[in-house]
């Protein structure tokens, strides 16, 4: 459980500001609505695209990975229209 905190401290504080992430194309279009049906997998793979979050994500444990992409799915549930990249934002926290 501490690994998993730790590898979600390091990629919330892994920018001084939010206006620092950079987005992909998709995430300009892609809705959480679109996002939810993925499984976890194709989940994970959407949130690997958030640069410079990305190359974090794919070194951290699976189990970090899973409860970013939980905390994602927290902010995009009853909301199928808000954009991924806005409920990833939510999720990261303050920054």
């Amino acid at each position: 459980m501490s690994r998993i905190l730790a590898a979600a401290l390091l990629l919330a504080t892994a920018l001084p500001a939010g206006a620092q992430i950079k987005w992909g194309d998709q995430f300009d279009e892609i809705t959480c609505g679109q996002w939810e049906p993925l499984d976890m997998t194709g989940r994970i793979e959407k949130l690997k695209a958030i640069e410079p979050f990305g190359s974090d994500l794919e070194q951290a444990d699976r189990g970090a990975a899973e409860q970013w992409e939980a905390e994602v799915a927290a902010a995009c549930k009853g909301h199928p229209d808000r954009l991924l990249r806005d409920a990833a934002t939510q999720a990261l926290g303050p920054t």
